[in-house]
């Protein structure tokens, strides 16, 4: 084999073995959120899509005091994900965090590229602000329950 085949090899070899690991490094993410706040709340969170390179942050969700919901149930190319939780009727924050993600504090919202930068954010009107962040720890189902006000 000359040297020229042999890197055509190397490098075909390399690319399927990416493909193949792209592929395996799906997750199946099923998230469940729980308010334990003493408190109605209002939910944004975030989440690593397959096949998307920025983060998707989406909005809104209202979850009573002391009951559960559907988050998201997509397939994810990470297992950490990310919240923003308010007292619903207010802008008052319930999580604390660090992971920066793109809101639309008047209205529903999916956003994606608004997630790329502060300044592409703010071009939509969005406000660019911190989610806290949870860990699926590669389970399909995965509950987050914020607070310890209710005995369930």
């Amino acid at each position: 084999m000359t040297n020229r085949n042999r890197t055509i090899a190397i490098c075909v070899s390399f690319f399927a073995l990416a493909a193949v690991a792209e592929k395996a490094s799906a997750f199946d993410s099923n998230v469940t959120f729980c308010n334990h706040t003493g408190q109605n709340i209002d939910l944004a969170w975030g989440y690593d899509a397959e096949g998307r390179s920025e983060t998707t942050s989406e909005g809104w969700k209202k979850v009573a005091n002391c009951a559960c919901t559907n988050l998201f149930s997509r397939q994810t190319r990470a297992t950490e994900f990310w919240y923003f939780a308010v007292k619903s009727g207010t802008f008052d924050e319930l999580s604390r965090g660090t992971g920066p993600l793109c809101i639309d504090p008047k209205g529903a919202f999916e956003f994606v590229n608004q997630n790329r930068s502060e300044s592409s954010c703010s071009r939509i009107g969005g406000r660019w602000l911190k989610f806290a962040q949870d860990n699926t720890q590669g389970r399909s189902n995965h509950k987050l329950t914020l607070g310890n006000q209710c005995n369930q």
